[in-house]
């Protein structure tokens, strides 16, 4: 979302960094030809969220782990930004963030001068008045985030949104470049991706997370999860006039992935696995499914490619 000034580089690799409510989710990620990518590191720590607490357990993973000076990506939390739809302006590219700026002014609940803006397109689709996604953040809690990597000594190249990173897990599965949807609960809400040839092409948020499921059973909240998955999938089908996604990937969570896997293949009649990243990336050591629910994202900010980028 946000590109960088580069500093000296002196770690191989890729740190993908994410600040979640409770912990602090750090990844290493290094690419190496022929190969899967290799995950060097995946760790999450539990502190608190004051800057302080941040400052201390985030410098003390960089120097345990060998990164002072690696290049980091830095991925948002969901409640620190919005993502929002907008027709696309006619207007020249170099005129476009500028006129976007001018029509999502009214949906923030802060002044368009306090905010960072960013956008991207829906792959396929190049008018005017398509549609294309826009990323509002504070620009208090983005400078917040650049002086936290600083401080730890990480030379961050960017900043990036959870559906991004999550895409570049996605694309990493076999078979991606024929879609899927990826389904990725937190403990109190969630979000529906459709993800095909490496490109994020639908973003949707679900209200209820995995501590629904856990106190409901293989009930309604299953079912309301299943409908929410199929009226994505419809959408996709309307909206992009392509190949229909017959598989879903269900993202490790702090619940039963895999029942809720089966649920969704025996509701929607349609391929439903998990995902594991021992699987589908190359890992130095096996990382448990509970560390993976945590760090996703971050492990996403370390795929990152720069020409599939924003």
């Amino acid at each position: 979302m946000l590109r960088l000034l580069k500093r000296r580089r002196r770690a191989e690799g890729l740190t993908g960094l994410s600040l979640l409510p409770d912990g602090i989710a750090l990844a290493h990620v290094r690419r190496v030809a022929g190969s899967a990518p290799e995950l060097v590191r995946c760790e999450h720590r539990a502190c608190e969220a004051s800057p302080a607490a941040r400052r201390a357990v985030l410098r003390e993973m960089v120097r345990a782990h060998g990164l002072a000076g690696s290049r980091c990506v830095a991925v948002l939390e969901p409640g620190d930004y919005q993502l929002l739809q907008v027709e696309a302006p006619a207007v020249p590219p170099e005129e476009l963030r500028a006129a976007v700026r001018w029509q999502v002014r009214d949906l923030l609940d802060y002044h368009i001068d306090d905010a960072v803006i960013d956008v991207f397109d829906v792959p396929g689709d190049e008018r005017p008045g398509r549609p294309m996604y826009v990323v509002a953040a504070r620009a208090a809690d983005v400078q917040a985030v650049v002086d936290l990597a600083h401080e730890a000594e990480l030379e961050l190249e960017a900043i990036d949104i959870a559906e991004l990173a999550l895409r570049n897990v996605a694309a990493c599965m076999p078979e991606a470049d024929r879609g899927l949807a990826l389904v990725r609960l937190r403990a109190a809400e969630g979000m529906i991706l459709i993800v095909r040839e490496g490109a994020l092409h639908l973003a949707r948020n679900v209200e209820f997370g995995s501590a629904s499921l856990a106190a409901d059973g293989p009930g309604a909240s299953h079912e309301r999860l299943a409908l929410e998955v199929q009226r994505s999938l419809d959408y996709y089908d309307s909206a992009f006039r392509q190949a229909p996604v017959t598989r879903v990937v269900v993202a490790p969570f702090e619940g039963d992935a895999r029942g809720l896997a089966e649920h969704l293949h025996a509701s929607l009649g349609l391929t439903a696995e998990t995902l594991d990243l021992d699987e589908i990336l190359t890992p130095a050591e096996p990382v448990p499914a509970e560390v993976q629910a945590r760090a996703l994202e971050a492990v996403g900010g370390a795929l990152r490619i720069e020409e599939r980028s924003l």
